[in-house]
């Protein structure tokens, strides 16, 4: 079943049609987005062809702008993996939103289901206006700062740095302080940098949309699982009005009520048969192996393009910290200081999303005995004996827990006392396998995690203390 057009936005999520402009997304017979795709590839892939041309003619003496180079040469090169393997998964990824927009049809399409999905979709475009905020000052700092450094030291005494210098490293086999070379290079390099930085940042909003939406499905899920009632009650419906004066008027009798409604109320209440409740679980059991069919095709296009990326940031993070500490101890030379001081909000941002909203899918069960307890004697339990090993609270008996614990409880939480041995059966197996938590792990060994996360800062204060050490003995 292929998407129908007003859907195709909302599965893309926010920056699809900047995604569309660079051919990173495209439909298969689309030759004119594969060029433009092409453009967008070889306009990222300038900027380290640039570094390695300085590190190999000209390389700089010093240990702070030569890993001010490794820091442009490995931020570049990860954006380059980064968009190239984006092209290359178009099919896979084409296949991704499909199977969500048939997933989001099939299963809990109703009122409830469509706003939490509306609700993570704001939360998506939120982290897309952050996402711009964080690069757009960085790219502003990075093309704007030579020139303001330049009429800074043209301006004082003494100045031993006259030199005219570039957002980026970069070297040619021509004299690039003379013009109309060095504005022309100038140009080049910040059209390069906007590039490879829009790009990066609408490829990174795609996966975290997709990963948002994964997690909408899973609380969608666990509303419904926690909904299947044998006997469901409905709204309560009141008696008629109670008059309590009445005053004749032109021989008209008026009437008034005591009150808008009586305080006495009946319930009406509807009781499902054993094979319609048994469907409801089917069809819930159907979701939950459809979201991870999302989790598996997710993982298996992002598993090389974000393990790069971690390992790459986590070199970043150390080459900018270092750079900014020994420019600013030294305060000789403003520019670097602050081009590197501004790259560490976006580096850091960007490892921290996908790590953090990644969490929010492989979020493992905390309370092992209380499911443990749960699964052993859901079959022979009776309704008083469930009482004994659970409370509900006031809010619900599935509310402030994590994804995969939310799913579980709500289904330990349903109406299964009142159903046949069949269901409570079925139902044992599927909190069997809701106890696995869905994981995405990239490069078959990192999960995306807050303890990931950790492990990238960890690695990060590894390196700077080992750059810090070199620095000094030199």
């Amino acid at each position: 079943m292929q998407p129908e057009a007003e859907d195709v936005e909302w599965l893309l999520g926010p920056g699809a049609t900047l995604r569309r402009l660079a051919g990173l997304w495209r439909q298969q017979q689309d030759y004119s987005g594969l060029l433009r795709a092409a453009l967008t590839l070889t306009a990222v892939a300038l900027l380290p062809a640039f570094v390695a041309l300085k590190l190999t003619m000209d390389p700089p003496d010093e240990l702070e702008e030569l890993a001010m180079c490794g820091f442009v040469a490995f931020i570049t090169s990860g954006m380059l993996v980064k968009a190239a393997l984006f092209v290359h998964g178009g099919r896979a990824l084409r296949q991704l939103v499909q199977l969500l927009y048939w997933t989001r049809g099939r299963y809990g399409s109703g009122r409830s289901g469509d706003a939490t999905r509306s609700r993570y979709r704001k939360l998506s475009d939120r982290v897309y206006f952050y996402l711009q905020a964080a690069v757009v000052p960085a790219i502003i700092g990075w093309v704007g700062s030579p020139l303001l450094s330049h009429s800074v030291l043209r301006g004082a005494e003494g100045s031993s740095d006259a030199r005219r210098q570039l957002p980026a490293p970069a070297w040619l086999p021509l004299d690039i302080q003379v013009s109309p070379t060095y504005e022309l290079l100038y140009a080049m390099l910040s059209f390069c940098l906007l590039i490879a930085s829009e790009t990066s940042v609408s490829v990174d909003s795609f996966f975290i949309h997709l990963m948002l939406m994964i997690s909408a499905e899973i609380e969608v899920l666990s509303h419904n699982v926690s909904a299947m009632q044998r006997i469901r009650t409905k709204i309560p419906q009141y008696k008629a009005e109670d008059w309590c004066s009445s005053v004749q008027i032109n021989n008209e009798t008026l009437k008034f009520s005591r009150s808008q409604h009586s305080l006495n109320t009946t319930l009406i209440t509807k009781d499902f048969s054993d094979e319609e409740i048994y469907f409801q679980l089917v069809n819930n059991v159907r979701h939950h192996q459809a979201i991870f069919r999302l989790v598996a095709v997710l993982q298996s296009s992002m598993t090389v393009s974000i393990f790069v990326l971690l390992f790459v940031n986590m070199a970043n993070l150390c080459s900018s910290m270092f750079v900014t500490a020994v420019l600013l101890q030294r305060d000789k030379n403003v520019t670097k200081a602050l081009k590197a001081l501004l790259a560490i909000p976006p580096v850091l941002y960007q490892t921290g999303l996908y790590c953090i909203f990644g969490n929010i899918i492989t979020d493992q069960v905390s309370d092992h005995e209380l499911l443990r307890v749960s699964c052993h004697t859901l079959i022979d339990l009776t309704p008083p004996a469930v009482d004994q090993w659970y409370v509900r609270s006031e809010d619900g008996p599935c509310d402030g827990l994590k994804q995969s614990e939310k799913l579980v409880n709500c289904a330990f939480n349903c109406g299964w006392a009142d159903c046949d041995i069949r269901f409570k059966r079925n139902l044992l197996i599927f909190m069997m396998r809701a106890m696995q938590p869905m994981e995405v792990t990239v490069g078959k060994t990192c999960k995306l995690s807050k303890q990931m996360l950790l492990q990238v800062l960890n690695g990060t204060y590894a390196l700077l203390n080992m750059l810090y050490n070199f620095h000094g003995s030199g």
